[in-house]
């Protein structure tokens, strides 16, 4: 963790999005000076959970002479060190202490996780790690699993994919109405309250679906600069005839993951994984920052199936690949650094990786001991 920490220090200075981390720390400005009331009088994306975090580096900026590259980097740093940690634990209760190491190194020191938040300056990292955490706490707390799902979903949208997986993780258990009932009030209203401050007045539901609104309609194109299904069609193609499709082969892809480990243990984790994977690969308006938060989950999927290692260096190569296109694109008047045949080759791995994903989580332990116990009589 201190390695982590460290190395991202050192390397904030490197490769920054700039347009990300400017809007940023205009946006820490207006909130720390005029406060909240007014703040969506101007242009923003965002839903009210970052603007928060937002508004204490700005109180901050004010009194510490520290470097905006490292100010405005610091929440996604600690939330890359945090999960690491995270990783760790969950691994831990299975696992010995080496390979929980082992695992929660190869989150922490893997360039396709800090080049987000290190070098872009982005706060996907945020996402995932309060993703992670509603799954982590759901066996012990329904409190802090309810309130991390709706932090997550309130800094980005992305977060609320790890809904299905806890109603699925519900119906297993088989969990009573009454107590579904509290898990969603408990989420719900803090999904809710955070909107109040932003809000002038008038109808707060109708505010929190108009910011909703805004925030998923900001872009409305099939692929914009993910290497995901749709951008083998190009990148920026409205989506009005194809968002459907989407919604419809991640619900597909999800149900059959449903049936196929509903009798398995810790299976919250690869759910998560395949339930992130399915929506960067397949619904529209997405970007190719988005594929971050799956790493987590996939990697605390891979302690068990240890082939899951593979679409997890594979996802981190095409995802590097991916973030430096989109980089370069932005940065230097548009110009592509890949070929449309090098983005669709790029693209059928990512696919592949899903498919492992969906085909060998589910029966990875049963053939395994299967064959060892093939060989076992075999021998004798």
């Amino acid at each position: 963790m201190v390695a982590g920490f460290v190395l991202r220090i050192f390397l904030t200075n490197y490769g920054t999005l700039s347009l990300d981390l400017n809007t940023f720390v205009a946006w820490s400005d207006s909130l720390a000076k005029y406060g909240f009331s007014q703040f969506y009088n101007g242009w923003s994306d965002y839903l009210p959970g970052y603007l928060y975090v937002l508004w204490g580096l700005g109180k901050i900026k004010e009194f510490l002479p520290i470097s905006p590259l490292i100010l405005y980097k610091l929440p996604a740093i600690l939330a890359d060190v945090l999960t690491g940690f995270l990783i760790y634990k969950i691994i831990r209760k299975t696992k010995s202490e080496k390979t929980a190491l082992i695992f929660s190194s190869l989150y922490l020191l893997n360039p396709a996780i800090f080049v987000n938040s290190t070098f872009w300056g982005q706060v996907d990292s945020l996402t995932a790690f309060f993703a992670v955490f509603s799954i982590y706490q759901f066996p012990f707390s329904i409190y802090l699993s309810s309130i991390s799902l709706a932090i997550g979903t309130l800094i980005k949208p992305q977060a609320a994919f790890a809904a299905p997986v806890i109603l699925f993780l519900m119906m297993r258990k088989k969990w009573e109405i009454k107590k579904i009932a509290l898990y969603s009030l408990i989420g719900l209203s803090t999904f809710i309250l955070p909107f109040i401050p932003f809000s002038t007045g008038g109808n707060i539901l109708q505010f929190i679906f108009d910011r909703i609104g805004r925030t998923l309609d900001q872009y409305p194109y099939g692929s914009v600069n993910a290497f995901n299904f749709w951008g083998i069609f190009g990148f920026w193609k409205p989506d009005s005839t194809i968002q459907i499709v989407g919604f419809i082969l991640v619900v597909i892809f999800l149900g059959i993951s449903f049936v196929k480990i509903w009798k398995k243990k810790e299976s919250g984790y690869v759910l998560l994984a395949i339930s992130f994977l399915s929506t960067f690969l397949f619904l529209t308006r997405i970007h190719e920052r988005h594929l971050l938060v799956a790493f987590a989950p996939l990697l605390v999927a891979a302690s068990s199936s240890y082939l899951l290692l593979i679409p997890y260096l594979g996802l981190s190569v095409t995802y590097l690949a991916n973030l430096y296109y989109a980089y370069i694109w932005i940065t230097d008047n548009f110009r592509t650094i890949f070929s449309p045949s090098a983005i669709s080759f790029l693209i059928v791995f990512n696919l592949i990786f899903f498919i492992i994903n969906v085909g060998i989580i589910p029966n990875f332990r049963k053939t395994y001991k299967f064959r060892y116990f093939k060989y076992k009589h075999a021998k004798t």
